[in-house]
């Protein structure tokens, strides 16, 4: 059982825990109808209507074994993208409870942290050169944190990388838990400051550590 959950989706359960603790100890509510939720619950849709359909001859010829080989390649699909449906539901989610929990702003400190190391604050300097070309630009950079990993998690389960594909789910997993940063564009389009840009390339640094060792370490099925 451990070794079919796999550090993917055990950490998902782990993040799911801590949500549902959020829930029951302040309240609010689950988002249901987000774009990552719906596009990634599309993608995996979509990856399991296609392999029906290219069985789908010899299902409906009774061809011995087609069925069986249908149904088990497509709980293969929703099981090994179920961890980033379920992560980006968890991430959206919890958009919900920011100043719920912390009453404390700590913007005040982050403000001083940039202007300690720039000697102003970088995100009012880059409104100063903001063009609408370079705006566009820095929102589609922005919203890559979804379409990157969605794009080479179906390219790898297309050329059938099932093992690289789960690692590349552990690692995208450990990144949207603990937290999400985008370099440039989010200090562009001042979403964050410069600081939180690093503790979001530090925390992507030690995703992409840990996930090829808990792909080693984590228990294997049998064959």
């Amino acid at each position: 059982m451990v070794a079919w959950i796999g550090p993917d989706l055990g950490l998902v359960a782990a993040f799911t825990a801590v949500l549902v603790i959020l829930v029951a100890a302040h309240g609010g509510s689950f988002q249901w109808t987000e774009g990552p939720i719906v596009i990634s619950a599309g993608i995996a849709t979509g990856l399991s209507v296609a392999r029906l359909a290219w069985r789908g001859r010899a299902i409906v010829l009774e061809r011995p074994g087609a069925r069986s080989e249908a149904t088990r390649a497509i709980r293969g699909i929703l099981r090994d993208g179920g961890p980033v449906i379920l992560i980006m539901w968890l991430f959206q989610s919890l958009e919900t409870y920011t100043g719920v929990i912390g009453q404390t702003s700590i913007d005040g400190s982050l403000y001083r942290a940039d202007l300690w190391l720039f000697g102003v604050e970088p995100t009012v300097w880059l409104s100063r050169h903001s063009t609408p070309l370079v705006t566009d630009s820095m929102a589609l950079a922005h919203g890559s944190y979804f379409v990157t990993p969605m794009i080479l998690a179906t390219t790898l389960s297309l050329r059938g990388r099932r093992e690289d594909f789960r690692e590349m789910c552990t690692a995208v997993v450990l990144q949207l838990g603990i937290g999400l940063s985008l370099w440039i564009s989010v200090v562009y389009l001042r979403h964050h400051r410069v600081v939180d840009m690093f503790a979001g390339l530090a925390v992507g640094a030690v995703s992409i550590y840990l996930a090829p060792i808990l792909r080693m370490r984590w228990p294997k099925l049998a064959h």
